[in-house]
């Protein structure tokens, strides 16, 4: 059985998101794969089938280093959601880009059910975000990088961590939970 599965047969992934597997740094890692699936030629204005997305995703997973071209696949996209953002969020602050991002989520997908993401935070320097997506979660720890690295304060470092006192999905966990501080 595969190991990511759409929670529903008919949700769509839009195609400006799965750009990423294109764009990423580690794209000659993947090519292959891309090509194995149909994947190497990207539509920016068509939907695909999030299970053709998460195929590519469980052949990745097989490679020897499926993390880090998990991350590098979440940083890309982070990268062309923030080229793609509505003009109002393009000076958003962090915690604006952050509170918004759960409806951004959900408006790359269509068809069904893509899983949800809740942002919490904590105070002016800790968001704690809890995800039930059927993602890897290294892609998601990549894109929640690449949002935070863009929409942070120039002056502020940060850091993104898993809940160590919790499972993850992909360990199985209800949710992936990840902490994100800015200091």
């Amino acid at each position: 059985m595969p190991r990511y599965v759409s929670f529903e047969a008919d949700t769509e992934l839009n195609g400006n998101t799965a750009l990423a597997f294109l764009k990423n740094i580690r794209h000659d890692n993947i090519v292959d794969i891309l090509k194995k699936h149909g994947m190497d030629n990207i539509d920016p204005t068509a939907w695909y089938p999030l299970q053709s997305v998460l195929n590519i995703m469980n052949d990745i997973y097989e490679t020897s280093d499926a993390s880090t071209n998990f991350v590098s696949i979440g940083i890309a996209a982070a990268q062309l959601g923030i080229e793609n953002l509505p003009p109002q969020m393009a000076n958003a602050t962090l915690d604006q880009l952050l509170m918004a991002y759960p409806a951004v989520y959900q408006q790359r997908h269509r068809g069904g059910d893509p899983g949800e993401i809740a942002v919490k935070k904590v105070d002016d320097s800790h968001y704690i975000i809890t995800m039930r997506v059927p993602y890897p979660d290294d892609v998601f720890y990549g894109v929640m990088y690449g949002y935070v690295r863009h929409f942070r304060p120039q002056d502020k470092r940060f850091s993104l961590r898993y809940d160590p006192d919790l499972p993850r999905r992909e360990d199985g966990g209800e949710n992936t939970v990840v902490h994100v501080h800015v200091t």
